[in-house]
């Protein structure tokens, strides 16, 4: 095997790190071998600097320097070259070293000769074996105890850490921790003292049994999880513990709404789509028209539904970096979204249709107001001439004052955030269908926090009332 000495190490270190050139390239210059033999000079300079390039000498090692080398391999996880380096000894004497303790233990240590190849050379029959004495012997073997107990410890640690993957429900969810931590040395007592992995956790035996005992009952409130699950999973994903805590209400369970948060919470069902802001769109362009005066001036206060409407426009970008827009108008009383039409131009036959949908689902619109804002659209002569004809009351949000029309702001914004937001939205044909569908599904479906009904229950139990 070849041996390079210090000059040439440190002359093939200095042409690699100065010059722009690989660990192949500086081994072919060189004459070297394996780049491997190049790398592990280089990282011996950088690390004990000119004196870990020197050759390592046959030198003698006590035992308890032999003892620290394989004790640091045992507890760390190090490749024995860069061990070596750390202790700048040769690599294969920490290989022997290793080897031997795993064959022999410390009291290989102790009787080994010189690393590498048995020698040839034949003892004298003289030769004398010196025996441990007895102090030495117990240093010993309290030192294999530590490392054993050292070694032991870690790997219960390691065990203990890679468990809770294993506990996971069919969704991926934890128990709770006390349950967690029972449950895992439930599954270990198998390969560890009991009672060392009560003390791992610091948890008392009577606190152990009674977890698994409560682990391993029928879950109380199981009927009730798998209810929550369906009515989220029917909200769309977008109920929040109130609406839900409603509905298990409506449904007959007896349940209050700190207990369904709890469970929401350890079921992972918790949107999370209400967190964003929104990019507003603006149809403003200027005094074009006619405005009229902000009749509601804030007042958001009707409870009689079909009375007072609010409408707007939107824009939503698609995934073919084509724009898509949305007019909607909606009940005040209600909330109701009374007409919604999608199109890829935001021009007043947008609005028109809009408009005639409004109208078709109530003819009877005599002394409404309609709240919109200070769009081009809204000042047109023929947007006023439809609300004329239809005997309506024209109501307009101040200059720059989204406030003023705050009621359709939010269900605009509720509408990106529960649906468009969390659909692929590719064509203006994909965008007409999702808004029609989210539409049905808000009037019929969604009910309201407040009022703890739907658009469409809270209008027929008005009507049915008046």
């Amino acid at each position: 095997m070849t041996k390079y000495d210090c000059k040439f190490k440190l002359k093939a270190i200095n042409f690699y790190k100065n010059n722009d050139v690989s660990l192949k390239e500086t081994c072919k210059k060189f004459n070297i071998k394996s780049h491997s033999n190049l790398t592990y000079w280089i990282n011996s300079y950088n690390f004990n600097g000119v004196e870990g390039l020197k050759l390592k000498a046959n030198k003698k090692y006590s035992v308890e320097f032999k003892a620290s080398v394989v004790n640091y391999y045992k507890t760390h996880e190090i490749n024995p070259r860069d061990l070596a380096i750390i202790y700048n000894i040769n690599p294969s004497q920490v290989y022997s070293w290793i080897k031997i303790f795993d064959l022999h233990g410390i009291d290989g240590l102790e009787l080994s000769g010189k690393v590498g190849r048995p020698s040839m050379k034949k003892h004298k029959k003289n030769d004398k074996v010196f025996p441990l004495t007895d102090s030495e012997r117990n240093k010993y073997i309290n030192e294999i105890i530590n490392l054993k107990s050292k070694l032991y410890n870690t790997e219960m640690e390691n065990d203990i850490i890679k468990k809770p993957n294993s506990l996971r429900d069919e969704e991926g969810h934890f128990p709770e921790t006390s349950q967690i931590k029972a449950a895992i040395i439930n599954s270990l007592r198998h390969k560890y003292h009991f009672k060392d992995l009560l003390n791992y956790w610091n948890m008392p035996r009577s606190t152990y049994y009674y977890e698994i005992k409560r682990y391993e009952e029928p879950d109380k409130y199981e009927t009730i999880k798998n209810e929550i699950k369906a009515i989220y999973k029917n909200s769309r994903e977008t109920y929040g513990y109130r609406r839900v805590f409603i509905m298990l209400r409506k449904k007959g369970f007896k349940i209050c709404a700190q207990t369904t948060r709890k469970l929401m919470r350890k079921l992972g069902l918790m949107p999370d789509m209400y967190w964003g802001k929104n990019r507003k769109y603006s149809s403003y362009k200027g005094t074009i028209g006619k405005t009229a005066p902000n009749i509601l001036n804030q007042k958001f206060d009707e409870i009689k539904p079909l009375k007072v409407f609010h409408t707007d426009i939107t824009e939503i970008k698609m995934e073919n970096d084509k724009k898509g827009y949305i007019s909607l108008i909606m009940d005040e009383a209600s909330n109701e979204i009374m007409g919604l039409q999608v199109s890829d131009s935001p021009n007043f036959n947008l609005v028109r249709n809009t408009l005639n949908e409004l109208y078709k689902n109530n003819p009877c619109l005599s002394g409404a107001i309609i709240h919109s804002d200070q769009g081009f659209h809204y000042q047109l002569e023929s947007y006023r001439k439809w609300i004329d004809k239809q005997n309506v009351l024209q109501s307009m949000s101040r200059k720059g004052n989204c406030l003023d029309n705050s009621p359709v702001e939010s269900q605009i914004g509720l509408m990106k955030k529960e649906c468009l937001y969390r659909e692929k939205i590719d064509s203006l044909t994909t965008l007409k269908k999702v808004c029609s569908d989210y539409k049905k599904w808000f009037n019929y479906e969604r009910i309201s926090r407040k009022k703890e009904l739907t658009p469409i229950e809270y209008r027929n139990k008005f009507l049915k009332i008046a």
